[in-house]
């Protein structure tokens, strides 16, 4: 009997250490690189940069107005330069200067978010 109960507790031991194991080896697993965006002085293009080559192509820049939100979107091409351009962001809101603006990129697998410096045009 004793040594019945002794293989469940190592059973049980077993299953709750794999239990709080697994969570931590996964996130291990996917590596986050670090990703900045850049907005120019003019405010209508940029660059995503990132140490991965992956973060670079594709990812998905909107360009904001602050307390406003979203006046334009676009996609980083393989090298990270993005560009919009002024009559895209008036489709949306009709800008009128000055105006404060900055570029945010989402985050995508095994890639972090990041948010430019903020700029008055």
């Amino acid at each position: 009997m004793r040594m019945r109960n002794r293989a469940m507790v190592l059973a049980a031991a077993a299953t709750a250490a794999l239990a709080v194991a697994a969570p931590v080896a996964s996130s291990a697993a996917v590596p986050t690189a670090k990703t900045t965006v850049t907005i120019n002085k003019e405010g209508f293009f940029g660059n995503v940069k990132s140490a991965s080559s992956a973060c670079l192509e594709g990812r998905k820049v909107v360009v904001k107005q602050v307390g406003q939100g979203p006046l334009g979107r676009t996609q980083s091409d393989a090298t990270g330069k993005w560009t919009t351009s002024i009559e895209e962001m008036n489709q949306h809101v009709n800008i009128e200067l000055p105006i404060r603006l900055y570029a945010e990129v989402k985050a995508s697998p095994g890639c972090l978010a990041a948010t430019s410096k903020t700029i008055t045009l």
